[in-house]
């Protein structure tokens, strides 16, 4: 071989931040679409209550994986720009002023 090595925990790395966000926005669309397949069959057999239940339990599950997705998204990103100082928050380090008010001197 020609050359050092690559620093092989690094580029695991990155190819695994790279994945996330390729995979992330796949299986929000799925959650999506799994909600939406729900509340079409609710609507389509408003009159069958059984399918109605189950259009229901659908949609349900739908929005439970959209919540589950959403927070997965934020603790994973979080901890990217915590650990390793990447991610969408990468340079958002503002510091909020906090204005001093003026105080009564007796």
């Amino acid at each position: 071989m020609n050359g050092p090595l690559p620093d092989v925990g690094y580029v695991s790395l990155l190819n695994f931040e790279e994945f996330l966000g390729n995979l992330v926005p796949v299986i929000f669309v799925l959650a999506f679409v799994f909600f939406l397949w729900g509340l079409a069959k609710f609507i389509i057999h408003s009159g069958e209550e059984e399918a109605k239940e189950e259009g229901k339990r659908i949609m349900f599950w739908g929005i439970v994986g959209l919540v589950i997705m959403f927070g997965i998204w934020g603790i994973v990103y979080f901890l990217l720009d915590v650990l390793f100082g990447s991610g969408p928050f990468q340079g958002s380090n503002q510091t909020i002023e906090i204005p001093n008010f003026p105080t009564r001197v007796p």
